[in-house]
């Protein structure tokens, strides 16, 4: 009858809550080998989702760069079921960060031909407590 429709659409729900919580917890699907380098402790961390499979850390120094010196950059595995990436970014300045954010967050395409803009916010659980922009769906577009 006309309820079956109904409850199959609100399952849907229940893939993005998945996800959001996957990345939460720090994207577990990362492939596992051990970091290059450390990253700093003492850095302003940016997270940047919906890169392509094949971003390079030239590129994101490059493109966060324009903002403020990066001290680092970490690239997390792809996403198992859509191929883009995420990472981290570590900004030696709020400032720079925060331009980032305001700049890139949602507009900045990495490549001319991605379907969608990349998301940049801060990754310390502090700053993301308020959950800001968890309601677009996962991270990954």
């Amino acid at each position: 009858g006309k309820g079956d429709g109904k409850g199959s659409r609100a399952k849907k729900t229940s893939c993005s809550t998945c996800c959001k919580t996957e990345v939460a917890r720090g994207g577990e699907w990362n492939d596992g080998r051990p970091r290059r380098s450390e990253p700093p402790t003492d850095g302003f961390k940016l997270f940047v989702g919906g890169l392509p499979a094949d971003v390079t850390e030239e590129e994101l120094r490059l493109v966060f760069g324009t903002y403020g010196e990066v001290m680092h950059c970490h690239i997390m595995g792809a996403h198992p079921r859509s191929g883009l990436r995420c990472a981290f970014v570590y900004y030696d300045k709020y400032d720079g960060a925060e331009d980032a954010i305001k700049v890139l967050d949602g507009i900045y395409k990495i490549r001319t031909d991605a379907e969608d803009a990349i998301q940049v916010r801060w990754a310390n659980k502090d700053s993301a407590s308020d959950r800001k922009g968890f309601g677009k769906g996962d991270f990954w577009g």
